[in-house]
């Protein structure tokens, strides 16, 4: 079988870890610019970017003909902000398009860096004059119109932003397909079974589940499928209607489908209309065991997403600095726990580790504790989800939700008892950890 096959094979299977050791031992072995080119490729698909810009600078050394260093250097330049360092990336990306000003791919990388620096002017004017031109690709298109939903809900075009992130993210594979032998539903009303697969990140489901009440609202009888195994049975638990996939369906019964993702837009809901009550619980023996682990008095922090997905780097937030802000603007008496169970995961004093087996326990450590802090990912959907007290440090380049916040740094999805504080300058968290210092000095009481 061809690296690039048995690559794809592991990726698919979530093997990641073991890809990436193949293609290190592979590395020991490559001498041509070939091998270095394939490495290089694979490396970046599996997310192993340090090692993939060894195998671009072997490239980068190893030719001296146009074409081929105009392609390595667009690499360089997605490599580079993947690893959120939006500076060198536009190095590589103003080196090429003074070799081809047109070029539509190296515009879109160079925008990319510089929303990824902070200059939401400059990449939307990019975007926007790409728009203009009627010679490129309609795939350039679908990634630009997914982006202007940013800006648009940024803007308070939040209908408006959302179908188009939501569209253009189907388009360019931000979510899987979700293609299913029935007609896919209009978003009006049905008296057919409407079936909901769950296609995105367990971070995604929890934010979507929430429309299933909204279903039944409108007389819709709607069927959750698949998903993530774990966070499905928080769902059954919370009375929704699940399916582990769809092989069960009755054959005889008429059915529409969509994925989860687009349910708002089919919904065609407003920004007022997203949140309601918390619409997860936690039963009360998961509550009544982490009650006699933990301390009476405690925060939760979490620093990472999932470290496999795209842009967790850009996500993340330094851990060293979370801590000692947490530490320094909580009493003696309040306890720090960790929710990170991944590798990301670190052993420092005056730092709890727990033993999370799945959701439940999760859910109910964060409704037990006084706050839960933590970057952009699951575990801030999930406190907002159950109306525990959160704050999320969500980063420049931030998820939908965090977009548009209200006066009090609230989010619209969720209530008042989660606050999200953006990071607002490239790899400096100064702002958002002062306002945390700040919120954590409220809730102490200082």
């Amino acid at each position: 079988m061809h690296l690039i096959a048995i690559i794809d094979f592991l990726k698919q299977v979530d093997e990641l870890k073991v890809a990436k050791e193949l293609l290190n031992t592979f590395a020991k072995y490559s001498t041509t610019l070939t091998q270095y080119d394939e490495l290089g490729m694979l490396n970046e698909k599996v997310k192993s970017y340090p090692e993939s810009l060894q195998m671009l600078e072997k490239c980068y050394t190893s030719t001296y003909e146009p074409s081929a260093l105009f392609s390595i250097r667009s690499n360089f330049a997605k490599v580079h902000n993947h690893l959120n360092d939006p500076l060198q990336s536009l190095y590589y990306s103003n080196l090429n398009l003074e070799v081809d000003p047109l070029n539509a791919e190296v515009k879109m990388e160079q925008s990319f860096s510089y929303y990824l620096y902070g200059d939401f002017k400059k990449s939307w004017e990019i975007q926007n004059k790409l728009l203009q031109d009627t010679t490129i690709d309609e795939s350039v298109k679908n990634r630009i119109t997914f982006n202007m939903g940013t800006f648009d809900m940024a803007n308070g075009l939040f209908k408006q932003g959302l179908r188009k992130m939501v569209l253009g993210g189907k388009h360019i594979g931000i979510w899987p397909p979700v293609q299913k032998p029935f007609e896919k539903w209009n978003g009006e009303y049905t008296d057919k079974t409407l079936l909901v697969y769950a296609e995105a990140g367990i971070g995604d489901q929890i934010i979507h589940i929430r429309f299933m009440h909204e279903l039944k609202k409108r007389n819709i009888n709607a069927i959750w499928i698949g998903g993530h195994d774990d966070i499905r049975e928080v769902f059954k638990f919370n009375g929704y209607n699940i399916l582990d996939n769809d092989r069960t369906l009755d054959p005889f019964e008429e059915y529409v489908y969509t994925d989860s993702t687009s349910l708002c837009v089919l919904l065609d809901l407003d920004i007022d209309q997203l949140w309601d009550k918390p619409y997860l619980t936690i039963p009360e023996e998961y509550i009544n065991k982490w009650k006699s682990i933990l301390p009476n008095k405690f925060v939760t922090i979490r620093w990472n997403g999932n470290p496999y997905y795209d842009q967790d780097l850009h996500r993340g937030v330094p851990v060293d600095l979370l801590f000692k802000t947490v530490k320094e603007s909580t009493d003696s008496d309040v306890s720090i726990v960790s929710l990170q169970i991944d590798e990301n995961s670190i052993t420092t004093e005056g730092l709890i580790q727990v033993d999370i087996e799945n959701w439940f326990d999760t859910l109910a450590i964060q409704s037990l504790a006084l706050t839960n802090v933590t970057s952009c990912t699951s575990t801030a959907h999930s406190a907002g989800a159950i109306g525990a007290n959160c704050i999320v440090l969500p980063p420049i380049c931030t998820y939908y939700p965090w977009i548009n916040l209200k006066e009090n740094r609230n989010s619209h999805w969720y209530d008042t008892n989660l606050k999200a504080f953006v990071q607002t300058k490239w790899r400096n968290w100064d702002e958002p950890m002062n306002l945390l210092q700040s919120e954590l000095g409220v809730l102490n009481g200082k």
